[in-house]
């Protein structure tokens, strides 16, 4: 995902933990860190040197190629990781994974507000292959976009 898409993602999140945490009597401080963060992730092989063809393939994702060399060797990996927090909230983004929503944690209720996967592994879901599950990602104009 291209930088100009995580900063908007980026923005939104935090516009929306500050409009949502103000109130008339008392607004509450929004911090934004930057740290790293270890998932146990599963490694993808190499990518298809050859793009589809929409005429060949019905996949239509040229011109980039397919991730759908899946492997089943995992590995601990340290990823970027940008927290934005409240007092209400604390959302985790992973520039590195497209600028997925990784968690957002509620600390009222003190859980998950969505499922958050504890590894990194992908399936073929996504149009040009590999996909994870969890969190939010960014997805236009296509579903699970390349």
């Amino acid at each position: 995902m291209n930088t100009l898409i995580q900063r908007q993602i980026i923005s939104f999140i935090v516009v929306a933990l500050i409009c949502g945490s103000a109130t008339r009597a008392q607004r509450g401080a929004v911090r934004v860190t930057e740290s790293r963060i270890q998932i146990p992730t599963y490694l993808l092989g190499s990518e298809d040197p050859n793009p589809p063809f929409q005429l060949v393939n019905e996949h239509e994702v040229y011109p980039y190629t397919m991730l759908d060399d899946l492997t089943d060797n995992r590995e601990p990996r340290t990823y970027k990781a940008i927290v934005l927090e409240n007092e209400y909230l604390r959302a985790t983004i992973l520039p590195e994974l497209g600028g997925r929503l990784y968690s957002l944690y509620d600390k009222t209720a003190n859980r998950e507000v969505f499922y958050r996967n504890r590894s990194v592994k992908y399936g073929l879901v996504a149009l040009r292959g590999a996909w994870i599950s969890g969190g939010i990602e960014f997805n236009f104009p296509n579903g699970h976009s390349t």
